[in-house]
């Protein structure tokens, strides 16, 4: 199984686009496996499903959103890299926080909800966070 693209809606405003923070991500992969992830109502959990991205829309004057590919954004390498089914990742509660894209040849891609803002980054990142004390983010079960 390969990445075969990562698309997110973007928030734009006075023309400039919040690459840093995605409203939702949707990544495809070459066995046709597509997932959409969003950060969940609580503004901790995540949530997966197979719904398109919501973008593009207009806000009036608080800008738009617009879809963009941001594979290579993420990590130059990512785009067609052989990788392993998406693996959920856990907060020290037990709560589905994000997601991991385990790569044989690098450290795993990670998509995370923290505080209302979904992140991306490899495992490095995500463990660098700036979580609070309770949460210590671990690898959970393989997506069926």
């Amino acid at each position: 199984m390969r990445v075969t693209s990562v698309f997110a809606d973007l928030h734009v405003f006075d023309g400039v686009v919040n690459w840093a923070q995605p409203s939702c991500v949707a990544l495809t992969f070459s066995d046709g496996f597509y997932i959409r992830l969003c950060g969940a109502s609580d503004g901790e959990t995540m949530v997966f499903d197979r719904l398109p991205l919501d973008g593009p829309y207009d806000m009036q004057e608080c800008g738009r959103v617009e879809v963009h590919d941001v594979t290579d954004r993420i990590d130059p390498s990512l785009r067609g890299c052989e990788c392993a089914k998406p693996v959920t990742i856990h907060d020290g509660s037990g709560h589905v926080i994000g997601l991991a894209i385990p790569r044989p040849s690098a450290a795993p891609i990670c998509f995370w909800n923290y505080g209302d803002e979904l992140y991306w980054g490899d495992w490095e990142v995500l463990i660098s966070h700036d979580w609070e004390d309770w949460v210590s983010p671990s690898l959970g079960e393989t997506l069926p």
